[in-house]
């Protein structure tokens, strides 16, 4: 049997979930970043945030260089856990119009779902900024799944406004998924 060690990726995490002072590691192969909950846990101290996110950075930067989208999932994921200034410097890099849209969706995603205002500010910079229609008709998901108290009412913003009918579309059934009172009396208001 041939084995090989896997090199070890450190992930600063400082989410309430983790002692602040505790620094968790996951390994990682050229084909797979293995979640910490699937694999043995190694706890290290001393490694800075920012160095954690650079090593992601890169890692998820190769990896969507060489095709392979696993390794990057993994760590756009973990970057986007990080509660580090150097993390949203980091999502900005990856989301930027030179990186591949699949790429760039999975850091939309996150932005969304992790990073609060801030991503949603980002996420809305980009629906206005970016070109691409299919690359806008896939913002409004994650739009629509922050938690920022603002979202739903970008989303109606989105959908009454949006120069394509594809984006406003998407925007539409997102509402209609959230069935928030300001989302049920925008639907309303469009169906009468």
């Amino acid at each position: 049997v041939n084995v090989r060690v896997a090199p070890l990726i450190g992930i600063s995490l400082s989410s309430n979930t983790l002692p602040a002072s505790k620094k968790l590691v996951c390994c990682a192969t050229k084909s797979t970043v293995w979640s910490a909950e699937r694999s043995a846990k190694v706890w290290l101290t001393g490694v800075k945030a920012s160095e954690s996110v650079a090593l992601l950075t890169a890692a998820a930067e190769k990896s969507s260089g060489d095709g392979e989208k696993k390794p990057a999932d993994g760590a756009v994921l973990a970057i986007a856990l990080t509660n580090d200034p150097s993390a949203d410097k980091a999502l900005d890099t990856l989301i930027a119009s030179d990186k591949p849209e699949w790429l760039r969706k999975k850091v939309a995603f996150w932005l969304g779902v992790q990073r609060g205002k801030p991503g949603l500010d980002k996420l809305l910079a980009l629906m206005k900024s970016d070109s691409s229609d299919s690359f806008r008709k896939e913002l409004v998901f994650p739009i629509s799944q922050s938690k920022s108290p603002e979202a739903e009412g970008e989303l109606i913003r989105i959908a009454r406004q949006d120069q394509s009918t594809k984006v406003r579309e998407q925007a539409i059934f997102w509402l209609a998924q959230k069935a928030g009172k300001k989302a049920a009396a925008f639907l309303k208001e469009t169906v009468d």
